[in-house]
């Protein structure tokens, strides 16, 4: 799971636009095409969300909406070659996040195992280098 927010970065950042433009009411292909990848991405990521809570986040577009735009990047990425690079380029880049994150979760459960160990702020702070060297 990724969250929407995270999701919607990454995919401005990717085209180098501004996190607003995406979501803009405009019908410019280039955009439409974004947002489709948006929606795209946030059902992969997170395939227990409803498609009404992904168009909510996107300013409330409709379920219809969001699952057109899914169709039509699911039928573009085998026709279109640009839309296959970027389809390609952003899910290894959102898989990244993803493992990334999943790191740091197993990283913070380790250390609060850990400092809820110590008896006091004292021996807390003489152990985190230890603490650290484990990981």
């Amino acid at each position: 799971m990724i969250p929407l927010e995270v999701i919607h970065e990454q995919i401005c950042h990717y085209y180098g636009i501004e996190k607003g433009e995406i979501f803009k009411n405009t019908r410019r292909r280039d955009i439409v095409e974004r947002r489709y990848m948006f929606y795209y991405f946030a059902k992969k990521f997170n395939p227990t969300m409803s498609y009404q809570y992904i168009g909510n986040y996107s300013l409330q577009k409709d379920h219809a909406t969001v699952m057109h735009g899914i169709r039509k990047i699911n039928d573009l990425k085998h026709i279109d070659n640009d839309i296959n690079k970027d389809v390609i380029a952003l899910f290894n880049h959102l898989t990244e996040y993803q493992e990334n994150d999943k790191s740091l979760i197993l990283i913070k459960e380790h250390l609060s195992l850990k400092i809820h160990k110590c008896k006091n702020v004292s021996e807390l702070k003489t152990r985190i280098p230890e603490f650290i060297n484990e990981l």
